[in-house]
């Protein structure tokens, strides 16, 4: 018996030494606390038609500033504008910030304490709220106004303080709450600026591609419609791409490219103004000279007297 039990020992001993010696070695992905919600000065729910303008404000510490009602007009560093119904901003530390005229508003306002820096990506923008993203901030100024309350009149400090009867665990609830809401509107903006950057990276592409296509065929008179086919372009894109990237439309765009190539024809070159016009694709002389006497200011034969001499002069 017990030269059973020793043997026994033995076993579990070379057993867990064996097991100790190929114990595996982790390392853990570190969580970044990106979002981070520090303290509650204020949770409040301000109607405008009751409250007036006011005298403004600025501290040092951020405030979601959202419009639940109406249409509310205001003022934040000296930039005035207004948000409607379903509209949000987070009002930078340091911001002034005030009502500047009275409206039938209603505001859910709560400032906190944060040291995260990705919020600064967030501050003075207006935010669309999705209906989900509505709902929860709804919610945790609920619970806010649950827990919270202003304090005594005459109070040398500002901010709320806890009701005497506040549900502690809805503070753990209300951190994570609103931390999770800032996460999302984050997510959201970085979201909506990569997709910004990709579509200004596209137009770009697509916009230098037309470009380098008329400049080959600068000889030619092309409509919109054998533009956009040449470079399979709708139509309608077509126009909107030049309207965003020009301010003009694709044959206005056309002409002046070809004025511009026009111009240096008649300084570099002996050709004939008919000659010009009909190497760019210009069937009438008496056009070319209205549109180059438009565009430049000048008609053909005295931009050449005018430039020509200077031309000379820089090559000798």
């Amino acid at each position: 018996m017990y030269l059973a039990y020793k043997t026994f020992i033995l076993h579990y001993w070379v057993d867990f030494s064996e097991r100790t010696e190929n114990i595996m070695q982790y390392e853990s992905v570190a969580l970044p606390d990106a979002m981070s919600v520090d303290g509650i000065y204020s949770v409040l729910r301000v109607e405008f038609s009751k409250a007036g303008v006011g005298i403004g404000e600025a501290h040092d510490f951020p405030e979601i500033s959202f419009v639940s009602r109406g249409k509310h007009y205001g003022m934040i560093d000296g930039v005035t504008g207004e948000r409607v119904a379903g509209q949000l901003v987070i009002i930078a530390p340091g911001s002034f910030h005030k009502a500047t005229r009275p409206s039938d508003s209603e505001l859910l306002i709560i400032s906190f304490a944060s040291g995260s820096s990705a919020l600064q990506s967030l501050y003075n923008r207006t935010l669309n709220l999705s209906p989900s993203q509505e709902k929860n901030l709804r919610s945790i100024v609920e619970d806010g106004l649950g827990i919270f309350c202003r304090r005594a009149p005459g109070s040398d400090v500002q901010g709320m303080i806890l009701k005497n009867d506040a549900d502690e665990s809805l503070l753990y609830k209300m951190k994570k709450e609103l931390e999770l809401f800032l996460v999302d509107l984050y997510r959201c903006f970085v979201s909506e600026n990569k997709n910004e950057s990709a579509a200004v990276k596209r137009y770009d592409l697509e916009f230098n591609r037309v470009v380098a296509f008329l400049s080959e065929h600068i000889d030619e008179a092309l409509t919109v419609a054998e533009i956009a086919a040449a470079t399979m372009i709708g139509v309608s894109k077509l126009k909107f791409l030049f309207r965003e990237k020009s301010g003009g439309g694709v044959v206005n765009y056309f002409i002046e490219m070809k004025i511009e190539r026009a111009k240096e024809l008649i300084i570099m070159t002996d050709m004939t103004f008919t000659e010009i016009a009909e190497s760019l694709g210009f069937n009438s002389i008496h056009y070319f000279s209205r549109l180059f006497k438009k565009l430049t200011g000048a008609s053909p034969s005295e931009y050449r007297e005018l430039h020509i001499d200077k031309h000379n002069a820089a090559s000798k």
